[in-house]
């Protein structure tokens, strides 16, 4: 069975709804109903179409509500999560390689999700901690001068020194020396 990522509930729990058709480049979530063989599901076009026949097709993969495709092997930052070994992780920078390595044809939660969904949906996953992408907590020098943005990539601060340069701000998030900071 196929799904499609709607968002994350209030209950921590990343909601799917089930689909007929996947569009091109789509990511979806397959379910198998029965036991693979060899961990392998075969997917074909209905009737008698072929790949040649297609009227739609896509060179980029696309994100949907947060769950982005790929055609491409990547490597993901923390936070992202992903599916290893049968179960639901989120990475970390202390991740091993392969857990942050996704697969070509496969794809990723990169915590673009909406937080709000209320629909009931066809599929739950359970999400213990935060996909938010940007977990990761970089050490530097606290005295350098940095330059603080905001989403919208006005300059908030400029040249303040590292290690203060998102004291006293509001809630929110931003853009400080490159690099994405929580403001709680």
């Amino acid at each position: 069975t196929a799904y499609k990522f709607l968002g994350e509930n209030a209950e921590n729990e990343f909601v799917f709804e089930e689909i007929e058709e996947v569009g091109a480049g789509v990511p979806f979530l397959f379910v198998a109903d029965a036991e693979l063989t060899n961990n392998e599901a075969s997917f074909y076009l209905e009737g008698n179409s072929s790949f040649a026949d297609a009227t739609e097709y896509a060179t980029v993969a696309q994100d949907q509500n947060g769950m982005q495709g790929v055609f491409d092997g990547v490597s993901v930052n923390a936070g992202c999560g992903v599916f290893w070994g049968g179960s639901f992780m989120i990475t970390t920078v202390n991740s091993a390689d392969y857990l942050r390595n996704v697969g070509a044809n496969s794809g990723y939660f990169n915590g673009k999700q909406p937080k709000d969904v209320t629909a009931e949906g066809d599929y739950k996953i359970n999400v213990y901690g935060t996909v938010d992408s940007i977990n990761q907590i970089v050490a530097g020098d606290s005295e350098a001068p940095v330059n603080v943005y905001n989403l919208s990539g006005v300059l908030v601060r400029q040249n303040v020194k590292a290690g203060q340069a998102t004291n006293g701000l509001a809630k929110g998030l931003y853009i400080v020396n490159g690099k994405k900071f929580f403001v709680k």
